[in-house]
């Protein structure tokens, strides 16, 4: 923060803070005010630019006084003299603060969660295993399908081939079989020749019942 500190007069010990920027005249305007006849209405201003700190003269009757010299705009810095219509004021600014305001706090982070618990540990197979599975698996492929083969032999020399007469007459000779062929062939035909010869009986009876029927007079 800088400042003006009046020097003489009845204000004489006075602090004036300068925020921005300060006016120094005879009319109550200004933010000094300095009741005097060698004092201008509007006589000086100390303003800020940038970095620095300026004071100009506000074309008074009797000048701006800078350190003993006329004054137009100049640079200030502290502990320079400014003199103003016989009134007297050294500058001064507050040196900056040696202890840095501190940075606000970042935000703790999240914690971390704690790791998962791994699983079993899963016991290496042998290098061999695999290679030893595969034939393990042909064998018994191969074993599997030869119990069907066997299987299958024996159900087939256990079927009957003695066809419609039996396993019996399968056991004879090639003779006796064709008699017994052939005398069931003649059974069978003589019993399609009897049914065919009461048929035609049959028939005759109802023909010969029916003729005097139809020879009556009507």
């Amino acid at each position: 923060m800088a400042r003006l500190v009046q020097e003489n007069g009845p204000a004489a010990g006075t602090a004036y803070p300068v925020p921005g920027q300060l006016t120094l005249g005879r009319l109550s305007d200004n933010d000094v005010v300095l009741n005097s006849e060698g004092v201008s209405r509007h006589h000086a201003r100390i303003y800020r630019s940038g970095g620095d700190w300026f004071v100009t003269d506000l074309e008074s009757r009797n000048g701006t006084i800078l350190n003993g010299v006329k004054a137009g705009n100049e640079r200030l810095r502290p502990g320079d003299r400014i003199e103003v219509g016989g009134f007297s004021f050294v500058f001064e600014v507050d040196p900056p603060s040696a202890v840095a305001t501190p940075a606000p706090a970042r935000p703790a982070a999240p914690p971390t969660p704690p790791p998962r618990p791994a699983g079993p540990p899963v016991a290496p197979r042998p290098a061999g295993a695999a290679a030893a599975a595969g034939p393990a698996i042909a064998t018994r492929d191969r074993g599997s399908r030869r119990q069907g083969i066997l299987q299958y032999s024996e159900y087939r020399d256990r079927k009957p081939r003695g066809g419609l007469l039996g396993e019996e007459v399968a056991q004879w000779s090639l003779g006796p079989r064709l008699l017994l062929y052939l005398l069931l062939l003649a059974v069978s035909a003589g019993v399609l020749y009897g049914g065919y010869v009461l048929s035609l009986k049959l028939f005759a009876s109802e023909g010969e019942a029916a003729a005097p029927a139809e020879g009556a007079p009507r």
